[in-house]
């Protein structure tokens, strides 16, 4: 239901495939998406109250939410996977000391923490990297290959799977 309710919000937004859209939200509650469990039900459950236009959305305004100027630094503290998101702070705290806790954490959450278990083990070897930028890098070339919209409600094809 949950997933049928929240693809029904992004149904006018354009490439919007309502049957893939509904099976890959059923993926991501599984864990067996993009997402991790935590962050795949907060992301459909917000979409499904989502008070704004709903196409907004569909081009990231969820995580925005998770941005450094956005609420304050405790909305990390909830997070589940509290130890997977402390070793990435622990890297990212290497990096200098001039980038302020909340760009940190952000970084961590969207280059790092959202991400399924197999995503994470392709970008964790980027940690051990001493050079900030090079880690960077690596992380970049690490992330999956996803479409330009939002994966988890489909129906985009993915220009770089060809």
């Amino acid at each position: 239901m949950l997933c049928q309710q929240a693809c029904d919000r992004v149904k006018n937004c354009g490439q919007v495939d309502l049957g893939a859209c509904e099976t890959q939200c059923g993926k991501e509650l599984l864990g067996e998406g993009y997402l991790i469990q935590e962050i795949a039900r907060d992301y459909f459950l917000t979409l499904k109250d989502f008070k704004e236009n709903e196409c907004t959305y569909k081009m990231g305004a969820y995580w925005e939410k998770w941005g450094p100027n956005k609420g304050n630094s405790s909305k990390f503290d909830v997070l589940l996977e509290q130890d997977e998101f402390q070793a990435c702070m622990t890297h990212e705290n290497k990096c200098d000391g001039e980038t302020p806790l909340m760009a940190r954490q952000a970084d961590c959450m969207s280059g790092y923490y959202q991400w399924n278990k197999e995503i994470r083990a392709k970008l964790k070897p980027c940690y051990s990297i001493p050079k900030c930028l090079d880690r960077i890098g690596c992380l970049f070339e690490g992330f999956p290959s996803l479409p330009e919209q939002e994966p988890w409600l489909a129906g985009v094809p993915d220009p770089l799977a060809e």
